[in-house]
C-alpha cells in the first residue's frame, strides 16, 4: 500500500474545508427562503414566495394488524416508507405512506415518489 504524500493530505484538507463552506452557504440559503416563505404566507398567491420541503424515509415499521392480540402483536412489524411535503410558509405538512408491497416492482421507489408528487 503506498503512502498518502503532504501534498495528498493538504489537498484532501483543503477540499473538506471547502465542502464545509459550501455547506455553510447552502444552509442560509435554505434558512433564508423558509424565512421569507413564513414572512409573505399573508400575501396574495401571485405576490407570495413559496418554498417546498420534502422527504422521503424508507422502511418504517408499524404494527401491521391492530387486532392482533397477544404478545406477538409488536413482533409483526409491516415496512412502509414515508414521503413527506411541507409548505414551509404554512405550517402544513402533507405525509404519503407507501407499503413495501407497491414497492417491489419499480426501480429504487421513484415511482412511488413521482405518483406522490402529482398531488402537489
Amino acid at each position: 500500500m503506498k503512502a498518502i504524500e503532504e501534498i495528498e493530505k493538504l489537498e484532501a484538507a483543503e477540499n473538506f474545508k471547502q465542502h464545509v463552506i459550501n455547506a455553510q452557504k447552502e444552509r442560509e440559503l435554505y434558512n433564508d427562503c423558509v424565512k421569507r416563505a413564513k414572512e409573505t404566507c399573508i400575501l396574495s398567491f401571485d405576490k407570495r414566495t413559496n418554498h417546498y420541503t420534502f422527504d422521503f424515509s424508507q422502511n418504517v415499521s408499524i404494527p401491521h394488524f391492530s387486532r392482533q392480540m397477544g404478545p406477538i402483536y409488536f413482533m409483526s412489524l409491516r415496512k412502509v416508507q414515508i414521503f413527506g411535503v411541507r409548505i414551509d410558509g404554512l405550517p402544513k405538512q402533507l405525509n404519503f405512506v407507501i407499503d413495501e408491497s407497491e414497492t417491489m416492482m419499480v426501480p429504487k421507489h421513484m415511482d412511488p415518489m413521482l405518483s406522490s408528487r402529482c398531488w402537489i
